[in-house]
Parts: C-alpha cells; structure tokens; sequence
C-alpha cells in the first residue's frame, strides 16, 4: 500500500512539474526588440541604417540543411533563425560567426527577442525560453494536452507575440494560448471553432491580442484575460496574420483582398482588391500597409482610407514580408534579388543578384541587411567600407 502511494505521488509530481515548466530563472517582462518579421507584424527597424546604395557581399555563410523555414529576426548584434534540421542559431551579424546553437529539442521557425530571452516553440507544444547570450535553457511550458510526462500530438505553431509578462503563441490542437513568463504556466487558453490548428502569428495593440483563423474568423481578445471581445467571420479560411494600425486591424481574406476593420468593434472600414490568391501577410510602416503577392507585385495601401499610394512590379513572385530601414522598404523575390524600393514613392533603388531564391524575410541590423536563400545560404550586405 505504501509503496503504491510513494507511485501515485511521483506520478503526481511529475504532471506538476511538466505543467508548471520545470523553471530555473525569472524571464524578462520588457517588450520585444526589433521582431522584423512576426509573421505579419514586421513593423520596420526605423532606428537601422539601412542600405541606401546598390550593397556588395560582406560575409556568406554556407548552406543550412536544405534552407531556413521561417524569418530572420535580429537584436542590436545578432540574429537568429531556425533550419530544417530544426536548431536554432544565434549568429554575429558583422561578421557570420556563430554565437551559439540550440538543438536539444526540435523548434519551429522563428523565434522572438525580448530583452534578455529568446522565446520560441517546439515541436512537442512547448514554449522555450533560452538565455540571449548563451542560448542556455531557462524554462519552458508546455502548451497543449498534458499526456502521462509528454505533450500529446501538439505543436506550437506561431510566431510568439508579448503582451507585458505573457507570451502568446498557437498550437495544432486549435488553441491561442498565453504563457506567464513569471510563473512558467498557462495564463489562459482561448479555442478556435472546430479542431483546426492556430496557423497564423497573433498581434498585439493595447490590451487587445488580435489572430485570424483556418475557420474563417478573425477574433479580436482581451490580451488579460483570453475573453473574446468579438469575432468576424469571413467567406473562407484565413491563412496569413493580421496587423492593427491607425486603430484599424489588417487582414488579407481567403481571396488576397486587404480588408481593414476596426480594432475595437471589428464593423469593416474598406477593403483593398488584390488579384492573386492569399499571398503574404502585410506589413506596415507609418500610416502606409505594404503587401507583396505571386506575381511580384508590391502594393502600397493607404491605412486610413484604403487607397493605393503606390505599385512596384518585380520579375520574380515576392514571397516573404518585406522589412524597413531609413525610408526604404527591403524584400526578396523567387527571381533571385533583393530589392530596396523608396518606401514613398515606390522607386527602386537598387536590386541585388543573390543567386538563390529568397524565400524568407530579411533583417537588418545597422548598415547590414541579413538573407537567406532558398538553399539555406545566409549573405551580410552592406554599402559600407567595414
């Protein structure tokens, strides 16, 4: 009988332990620093030098297993990305060296910097928070449904988003779930209609978390508590991330279309007529929205009225969100180049050969623009003498 007891109560404790994140360490509160691409939310390195003139090559750094999934994002010194293998790498961008590598569980695509973590997902439904300088494990949550010592059948599968001590990520099991980075467990926990899984990253103004869904609903929360605020149903699933600007939330429909709602009641403002399908979550840089499609087309969209400021046409389909530095607006294209484009008039600037597809977003940290090809090849450019 005692022994069955000494049993139960490891058992127990083990559940306990698993759900509470076996933690080592307090995490950072302070918001997140330059997340350039947040699956929607690239909201632009205003402060970054940029690179003004045509660049030439500073550094390359060879293949990573077959190419990087998700986005490049960056600190003041360092950037970080994921690869097939799943390992993620913090990197210095003057000069390619690595920093440090964390492959100890499998994590999905692209991190978030906050002060001095490093959060990201699993591949077991867990939230990571690694040490910035080390990559050492601070702690971690899982979370989905807890079975026996594991998560079972989850995966996180955001980009996390911060709203003061919670990190809000999605997962395969349908649910937006909020982390306290102070306790290391669930906050709360809000459900999608049906058993689809949360696929696009959440973004946060205010109190407010706002995310689109599989099932066609674009759902508005208090950031607080998980409590729905309110939820607009579409005509089809909704398959990139929202941004709120100008108290309007942003969204691309089933069609392509950029529809604009407003953040409080979700009551549509105006709605943008794109041709080409979903394409790619738009991105935002003073009272203009920026969306890239197949075709190769850049549309410049007027946040207040819905008007069309402006249209750039690549050789090449834009397939990743595009980022901002100095008043130009950065992106890649499947036609192997990097463009920078006037992000008022629309103008190019230069365009750069890469020789890869480039498939992910950029970063740029000072006068350096990070990028990926579709090989895994990672290249620093510059116009500076370094």
């Amino acid at each position: 009988m005692k022994r069955g007891w000494i049993i139960a109560s490891l058992i127990v404790l083990g559940v306990v332990l698993l759900i509470s994140g076996c933690t080592r360490t307090r995490a950072s509160k302070q918001y997140a620093r330059l997340a350039m691409c947040m699956g929607g939310q690239a909201a632009g390195a205003g402060q970054a030098q940029g690179v003004r003139n045509m660049p030439s090559l500073r550094w390359r750094m060879p293949g990573y297993h077959q190419g990087i999934p998700g986005c490049i994002v960056a600190d003041e010194n360092t950037f970080y990305f994921t690869d097939y293998r799943t390992a993620l790498y913090a990197v210095d961008s003057s000069g390619g060296s690595k920093r440090w590598q964390y492959s100890e569980s499998a994590v999905y695509r692209t991190p978030l910097i906050a002060d001095d973590t490093v959060y990201i997902g699993s591949n077991n439904g867990s939230l990571l928070a690694l040490d910035r300088t080390s990559g050492a494990l601070k702690w971690w949550c899982p979370t989905g449904k807890i079975s026996w010592l594991t998560t079972k059948e989850c995966t996180v599968t955001t980009i996390p988003a911060i709203y003061n001590d919670l990190v809000i990520v999605g997962n395969s099991l349908g649910y937006l779930v909020a982390v306290d980075t102070e306790k290391h467990e669930l906050a709360w926990k809000f459900k999608v209609e049906g058993r689809l899984p949360v696929l696009t990253s959440p973004a946060v103004e205010g109190n407010m978390v706002y995310f689109s869904s599989n099932d066609g609903n674009l759902y508005a929360l208090d950031a607080d508590s998980g409590k729905e605020k309110w939820r607009l149903g579409t005509k089809g699933p909704l398959s990139t991330s929202p941004i709120v600007r100008d108290g309007k939330v942003l969204f691309r429909d089933s069609e392509g279309n950029l529809v604009a709602v407003n953040a409080l009641t979700g009551e549509l403002e105006w709605n943008y007529a794109v041709q080409g399908g979903p394409g790619l979550s738009p991105a935002a840089f003073n009272t203009a929205a920026y969306l890239g499609d197949a075709e190769g087309n850049l549309y410049a969209v007027d946040t207040r009225t819905g008007g069309e400021k402006w249209r750039f046409k690549a050789e090449g389909g834009i397939s990743a969100v595009p980022v901002f530095a100095n008043g130009m607006i950065y992106f890649g294209s499947k036609d192997k180049r990097i463009y920078a484009v006037d992000v008022d008039s629309g103008q190019q600037r230069w365009a750069f050969e890469t020789g890869g597809l480039v498939i992910t977003s950029l970063a740029i940290i000072d006068d350096t623009i990070i990028a990926a090809d579709s090989d895994g090849t990672v290249i620093g450019l510059t116009d500076v003498q370094h």
